[in-house]
């Protein structure tokens, strides 16, 4: 699933008006078999954030470790 956002949490239907967009992958059935891999990327293609959900939708239930990073590309946990 691909979803494109704006820093407020909106969903926005268009790439050019998204200041983020997001990737929910299927689960890993040989690392986490039930967890979805998030990841979500700022428009110039450097990573927002990593995590892991319990669901696939958009509303996620996030769940084990999720990093967060600036747009400069470094991280905080």
């Amino acid at each position: 699933m691909l979803v494109y956002y704006k820093n407020d949490g909106r969903i926005v239907s268009s790439k050019d008006s998204a200041d983020y967009f997001r990737f929910v992958m299927p689960p890993d059935t040989s690392i986490d078999k039930d967890l979805f891999r998030v990841y979500d990327f700022y428009m110039n293609g450097k990573p927002k954030m990593v995590a892991t959900s319990l669901t696939g939708n958009v509303n996620l239930v996030l769940d084990g470790t999720c990093i967060s990073y600036f747009p400069m590309g470094s991280g905080k946990l």
